[in-house]
């Protein structure tokens, strides 16, 4: 996700490649919920993971896996133009994003009250 974001970015600030409107969209899409929203939840599992039974660790693994499928299906959709599965994969990488949400405040409730847990 980052290297498409950069690929894109660079080559069309430079002005070697003026990319359609459905690779411009790819570009951000890649950048904002790709690396970006990846990230987050990189960070959301590690605090939030520590002291976590054996179920919970699994539900968040399986939640970095399903973020990873469906914001790359996500992105891949913005960049072949497919408009009927855009909404399809954006209702599933929704989903799973929720499910993001609700395990990230599940495991706030019962983690340490630290300025990095509050500041997520």
């Amino acid at each position: 996700m980052f290297l498409v974001t950069i690929v894109i970015g660079i080559l069309n600030g430079l002005d070697i490649w003026e990319p359609s409107h459905e690779m411009l969209i790819t570009h951000v899409h890649a950048g904002t919920l790709g690396w970006i929203t990846m990230a987050v939840i990189g960070i959301l599992l590690t605090m939030f993971g520590a002291g976590a039974s054996d179920a919970e660790v699994t539900t968040g693994k399986t939640i970095a896996r399903l973020s990873l499928v469906t914001i790359g299906l996500y992105v891949v959709t913005f960049a072949i133009g497919a408009g009927v599965y855009r909404p399809i994969v954006g209702t599933l990488l929704l989903i799973v994003l929720i499910w993001v949400l609700v395990w990230t405040i599940r495991r706030y409730r019962v983690s340490p009250r630290t300025t990095g847990h509050l500041a997520i």
